[in-house]
């Protein structure tokens, strides 16, 4: 009905214009940059431990040893990641979600990678 139709348009104008408001709010555009560059740094720690996983193929004793130490600290990374996820208002965690999404999956890969070769793979 005309009347339904005029309320869905009221409450689309509404939402505009929150979300207009919400991208014009400097502390928030600050504190989303702030985060974003909490991603970034955490990223490249990740890729640190990442090159030094990968580079403990093939496996010795002391590699083995070496690939359990960076397991243990990748978890941690993950962990912190997805706190990292959670934080903030729900348009920022989209996005934010979005820029961590392809690091954890990196981490999966090495999840995997480690329980193959714990296995026997």
């Amino acid at each position: 009905s005309a009347a339904a139709f005029q309320v869905l348009l009221d409450l689309h104008g509404r939402l505009q214009a929150t979300r207009g408001a919400q991208r014009l709010d400097p502390s928030a555009v600050a504190g989303e940059a702030d985060a974003l560059a909490a991603v970034v740094s955490r990223s490249k720690v990740v890729h640190e431990l990442l090159r030094h996983f990968w580079a403990c193929f093939p496996r010795t004793d002391a590699r083995q040893r070496k690939a359990d130490r960076i397991i243990g600290v990748l978890g941690k990374q993950y962990d912190e990641l997805e706190a990292m996820k959670a934080d903030g208002a729900p348009g920022s965690r989209q996005q934010r979600a979005g820029a961590i999404k392809p690091i954890q999956q990196a981490i999966d890969a090495a999840f995997d990678k480690h329980r193959s070769e714990a296995a026997g793979g």
